[in-house]
């Protein structure tokens, strides 16, 4: 009973999957059977859900992050690889590529900078690398936006 509680105190606040529930709950040095008891019990009300709960981050993230960085954070969150395929395919919006989100992001970092030297635009290189965007996709965008060649 207490370890139920416990799982909607957690769940309170933020949504998690339900690898992190678990975390959480083994951390607060709950027995399996407890654990499993009380996972089982939110997941009976819906509280927890992780088809859902991938679909409502790709959506937060697709604006910013490269499929293959969102896929990779997904499965670090202990979301199956084919529940967030799923959920890509769901959330996302088809008729938006992924060059054509990164083209949107690019423009906006590059607007403040008037004419971006070579070190500027090594860090807007690094901030989508980051991100997961493919480097060839990276380095079309930036040349198509600056109006340049020298890469």
């Amino acid at each position: 009973m207490k370890c139920r509680r416990s799982a909607m105190q957690i769940l309170e606040f933020k949504s998690r999957t339900e690898q992190e529930l678990r975390q959480k709950l083994k951390a607060k040095d709950y027995s399996e059977e407890q654990i499993e008891d009380a996972v089982e019990y939110v997941k009976g009300f819906g509280y927890i859900n992780d088809r859902r709960y991938a679909e409502t981050y790709i959506l937060n993230r697709q604006q910013d992050k490269s499929h293959t960085k969102i896929m990779q954070d997904l499965m670090q969150k202990g979301i199956d690889l084919s529940i967030a395929e799923e959920a890509w395919e769901e959330a996302c919006d088809s008729e938006r590529s992924e060059r054509d989100i990164l083209r949107e992001q690019v423009q906006k970092k590059l607007a403040s900078i008037d004419v971006p030297d070579e070190k500027q635009l090594r860090r807007v290189f690094a901030f989508f690398m980051r991100r997961g965007f493919k480097y060839e996709d990276i380095a079309a965008v930036v040349r198509e936006t600056v109006n340049s060649s020298d890469f």
